[in-house]
């Protein structure tokens, strides 16, 4: 973070390496005495898997218009980096093959934010 004369200027960058999960690596469905067909998965070693390493950066300024009221405009994930949140696994039927389908949820991309911040006292 960085001061200079009314402004505040600040800027994050965050970096992990990716997190275990485990995957689904196959499924079927059944089709029940009664007639309804329920789905079944065979998984993965438990955290065989990780997904790509996270990182972004986020930066902000703040400009303080007098000591009771700032406004501020700041951006999340400024380089839009994207980042997986999990995995949604889903098994479907085709012509009487059941097939695996993977699709990865993501983090929000690049996102800006404007504040208004009035002190009471």
């Amino acid at each position: 973070m960085y001061q200079y004369k009314k402004w505040d200027l600040a800027a994050t960058w965050i970096f992990s390496t990716g997190r275990p999960y485990t995957s689904i690596i196959g499924g079927y469905q059944l089709t029940l005495l009664d007639g309804t067909t329920r789905d079944f998965t065979n998984l993965s070693d438990k955290n065989a898997n990780r997904f790509n390493d996270y990182h972004r950066m986020d930066v902000s300024a703040t400009y303080h218009i007098n000591p009771q009221f700032s406004v501020g405009l700041s951006v999340f994930n400024l380089h839009n980096r994207i980042n997986t949140w999990y995995k949604r696994f889903e098994v479907t039927k085709e012509d009487d093959v059941s097939m695996l389908q993977t699709t990865n949820v993501n983090y929000l991309g690049i996102t800006p934010n404007l504040t208004l911040s009035w002190k009471l006292r």
